[in-house]
């Protein structure tokens, strides 16, 4: 096991994105059915890390999917333990598209409303329903990427203040950039 943030997790979890992206080979990548099973698998198996971002999704006009699925899977699951991280602050261009550029709004405002998405979509899941009133935190958001906004401290100064702001306001448990 090895300590992240506040919590005591196994050494390997599981990432999502050759579940969820068409590379390297768009013919395998599973339906989402097929995530579903192997999200309850790896649940039932005792995986307590899962690494997500609102990238990983068959192409830009699916943002969140992956993030949907992840957190219907860990409700259906009961399990408590289970920790997702999870990424903005990156774009895809084009269906099917391997290639990825960097975000557009890496800018304060930027980074809450993409935090804020997260959020409701792992706590929407892939039924399409809405939220729960009062959402549970993120336990981990990481920076996927950053643009022209942050080359100066200044400017990453106050994107590391407004990530602070969510963490006080117990949208997010802990950041990565």
């Amino acid at each position: 096991t090895v300590r992240l943030g506040s919590a005591t997790v196994a050494a390997v979890g599981f990432g999502l994105l050759p579940a969820s992206v068409e590379y390297p080979d768009p013919a395998r990548v599973p339906s989402a059915a097929q995530v579903e099973e192997m999200l309850a698998r790896l649940l039932a198996a005792g995986v307590d890390v899962l690494d997500v971002a609102d990238t990983y999704c068959v192409d830009e006009t699916r943002y969140h999917s992956a993030e949907r699925l992840v957190g219907e899977a860990v409700r259906r699951s009961g399990r408590t333990d289970v920790r997702v991280a999870t990424k903005g602050g990156m774009r895809r261009e084009g269906r099917g598209s391997t290639s990825w550029r960097p975000a557009r709004d890496s800018s304060p405002r930027g980074v809450r409303a993409a935090v804020l998405a997260s959020q409701r979509a792992l706590s929407a899941g892939s039924s399409g329903g809405d939220p729960p009133k009062a959402l549970p935190p993120i336990f981990l958001w990481q920076l996927h990427h950053t643009d022209a906004y942050l080359k100066t401290p200044e400017r990453f100064d106050a994107v590391l203040r407004e990530l602070g702001a969510l963490c006080d306001e117990g949208v997010l448990l802990h950041v990565g950039l």
